[in-house]
């Protein structure tokens, strides 16, 4: 994925914390990010204006290495129970301030630890967020990407030709997500597992 791609993607999909990117839609928005970050006077506002496609790239981005987008809260998290424990030992100065210090290495350490997640490489196939954005297949009636498991287009829900993949029991035909026995529909797409239900 070039730049221009990169952020036209990340622009279209304002919002979307669902399905996967892959490394070069997450870094070049981030680098177009980084970039505009450092204007003078309109940084922090860029910044701000930002911040929704910024997660939501990165949610995706988690999603294709097989992780919840929640894993980007970490290093916010870190900070924030370090800012808390000082407050909460503010009677001891000396102690509070190394609590706090411990609270920013551990925010800086969790912050190096998912700037690895997001340069590791993604799942390779289908993952329970979607289908693998670097070799998606593609419906054959719409052109939209399906999975390599799908059996039928999750745009159009045509049949594709070169399904040779088959659900096992107690899995969705869809998308192949675990389903409990006896459930008529998927839980994560809604599609009929064509199971009946037992009473």
């Amino acid at each position: 994925m070039t730049f221009a791609e990169s952020v036209k993607t990340c622009f279209s999909k304002f919002a979307e914390f669902r399905g996967r990117a892959s490394r070069s839609e997450f870094w070049w928005f981030f680098l177009l990010c980084f970039l505009l970050g450092l204007l003078p006077g309109i940084g922090n506002i860029i910044g701000v204006l930002l911040l929704i496609p910024s997660l939501s790239v990165g949610c995706r981005r988690l999603h294709d290495r097989g992780m919840s987008g929640w894993w980007q809260a970490l290093p916010y998290g870190m900070a924030l129970a370090g800012v808390l424990l000082m407050l909460s030992f503010s009677h001891a100065e000396g102690f509070a301030w190394g609590i706090l210090m411990l609270g920013i290495a551990l925010a800086v350490a969790s912050l190096i630890w998912l700037y690895v997640q997001f340069a590791l490489p993604g799942m390779r196939g289908i993952n329970s967020y979607g289908a693998d954005p670097l070799n998606p297949m593609l419906c054959p009636a719409c052109g939209a990407p399906c999975g390599e498991r799908d059996t039928f287009c999750p745009q159009c829900g045509s049949t594709l030709e070169n399904a040779s993949w088959q659900p096992s029991p107690g899995h969705c035909p869809q998308c192949g997500a675990s389903c409990p026995e006896g459930a008529s529909f998927c839980p994560r797409c809604g599609a009929s597992t064509g199971m009946k239900r037992r009473f």
